[in-house]
């Protein structure tokens, strides 16, 4: 009996050469990365040595969920040997797969649709985004964004999948991703119950089966569940709680140094000592009081007390009786929020909170290529386009393609509920915490224009016929 290796290597080659662009496209942007981060090596910031330290503390409950960090990081460096060029390699390689993966989201059908140069317009504006250094530049330090960026653009490119094919299985898998996404950082608990929103549209237009999506919305919740549970319920009295370092950083920055916020708070049981109000204007980590101190300080158990039984409820109902204050912190913390910041993730960008480093330790970053669109650009399209484009077809009763634009305009939906989750959940280094809006920002422009492509005269208002046809 022969055996031949002709027949695998035809299918081989038939597989390859429709994709020929795709492939010249992947290699210019691995090439790319590598060349603008050539100078570029490991880095580490304040934060990195708590992470380090976890991992290198004996495994155990409270040594992974308390000291104001998620349990998942100290963990993959636990799982490397605490060899941090290993972390970093991983993160490179994550973010490659995940953009990479985007893209062949986005290649694939515009390919088989016959569409070749839209295809490789979207594919190259995918890589483009990816190679901006405010998302590239995170895979060299040890740090959470660069995995959560990641996970994010996984779990999008997946529910687009899910959209595309009816698949349930994409759909449970971006949950699960969004799940494991809590356990990098706090703030991807709220990530994930948002993404309901994305996957409540698979299931209202019949994208996807009833029982997939309350297995997914189940997953979800149960992992930001366990997120919030975990940052409350470690050596609680102690004050280690994760919760316990930001809530710091929001009364003495935002409460005391405001009059009637400081009344509302006292009028429901915070104590007015000295001691406290010498927290006034300072982040945790700064003055008399600072947090490693704060833990001991005999002056400050009543304080403690108050806030270990009432802080949290406290903060929860002044700021559902205060929604102004909401919006105008929101407004005045816009820049933050809601651009990509800049180049030098060694230095924390906003110099409110700390100087720069010297130039010899910035993060080496040739910024020269790609030259940066502005990101209102990805706003405008994301946001203003899919609400265009819905209404579009819900003028001619398109069902089809109403489903994908009110998908893309869900995922930018996002959005704004997610700077709420930022702004309010801490105030210091805003605009680090908030990384992942300008990504959604960009995943759902180019969502939209994805499936703009993928729709015939996305924008044709005649009425053709029944519903669902076109």
């Amino acid at each position: 009996m022969s055996f031949s290796l002709e027949p695998a290597l035809s299918r081989l080659k038939a597989s390859i050469a429709p994709n020929k662009a795709f492939g010249a496209l992947t290699l210019i942007f691995v090439v790319s990365y590598l060349w603008i981060t050539r100078h570029a090596g490991l880095r580490q910031i304040t934060d990195s040595a708590s992470y380090e330290r976890i991992a290198a503390a004996p495994i155990g409950f409270d040594a992974l969920f308390e000291n104001k960090r998620p349990p998942l990081y100290p963990l993959i460096i636990r799982l490397c040997g605490n060899h941090l060029h290993i972390v970093v390699g991983l993160q490179i390689l994550a973010y490659f797969a995940a953009w990479i993966f985007l893209a062949w989201t986005f290649y694939r059908p515009l390919r088989k649709a016959r569409r070749p140069i839209g295809a490789a317009l979207l594919t190259a504006s995918t890589f483009y985004a990816a190679l901006y250094p405010d998302f590239a530049g995170w895979t060299m330090l040890i740090m959470t964004e660069s995995l959560s960026l990641s996970a994010l653009v996984l779990s999008v490119a997946l529910i687009i999948r899910a959209a595309l094919y009816r698949r349930g299985r994409d759909t449970l898998l971006a949950a699960a991703i969004c799940g494991a996404n809590t356990l990098l950082r706090d703030a991807n608990a709220y990530l994930a119950l948002f993404f309901v929103l994305p996957i409540a549209i698979l299931v209202m237009q019949g994208l996807v089966r009833y029982r997939i999506f309350i297995l997914a919305v189940l997953l979800l919740a149960a992992s930001a569940w366990f997120s919030n549970w975990s940052s409350d319920h470690v050596d609680h009295t102690a004050m280690r709680s994760r919760w316990v370092y930001p809530m710091l950083d929001t009364i003495g920055r935002r409460i005391l140094p405001d009059a009637a916020a400081t009344q509302y708070f006292a009028a429901h049981g915070m104590p007015l000592s000295a001691a406290v109000l010498g927290m006034r204007g300072e982040f945790a980590y700064q003055g008399r009081y600072a947090y490693r101190l704060f833990v001991v300080d005999p002056t400050l158990k009543d304080f403690r007390d108050w806030l270990a039984a009432s802080g949290k409820s406290t903060y929860l109902r002044y700021l559902v009786s205060h929604p102004k204050i909401v919006v105008h912190d929101v407004w005045q913390d816009r820049a933050d929020l809601f651009q990509a910041f800049g180049y030098r993730q060694d230095a924390y960008p906003d110099t409110r909170y700390a100087p720069d480093l010297p130039a010899d330790q910035a993060l080496a970053y040739d910024t020269t290529l790609p030259p940066r669109i502005p990101l209102i650009i990805a706003y405008l399209v994301g946001g203003i386009g899919s609400a265009a484009l819905c209404l579009a077809a819900a003028l001619r009763r398109d069902r089809q393609s109403l489903s994908l634009f009110a998908l893309s305009l869900a995922l930018y939906a996002i959005i704004p509920l997610f700077a709420l989750v930022v702004e309010l959940g801490d105030c210091m280094e805003n605009a680090r915490h908030a990384v992942m809006i300008p990504a959604l920002a960009v995943l759902a422009a180019l969502a939209v224009v994805f499936f703009a492509l993928s729709t015939p005269s996305p924008l044709r208002l005649a009425v053709p016929g029944p519903l669902g046809h076109s």
